[in-house]
């Protein structure tokens, strides 16, 4: 299965940087509880959807970041 590119450049590393703090919050303590859980939920969406240059949201909006016109 091929998926499309929508998420490219410097969204793209955005998303894995915005994705791994997030995330290293939780493991670290910075936040805990429902806090915690909603923010490890979202920057593990984030880094997901970062590494693999795809995002459903932005593909139902119509928004693509990819540098190729086409995806990849």
């Amino acid at each position: 299965m091929d998926i499309p590119c929508n998420v490219g450049g410097p969204e793209r590393f955005f998303r894995i940087g915005l994705g791994v703090v997030l995330v290293l919050m939780v493991i670290f303590g910075a936040v805990g509880g429902t806090v915690g859980f909603i923010t490890f939920v979202i920057g593990a969406v984030a880094l997901g959807t970062g590494i693999i240059k795809y995002c459903p949201i932005s593909a139902l909006t119509g928004r693509n970041t990819c540098e190729s016109a086409g995806g990849e």
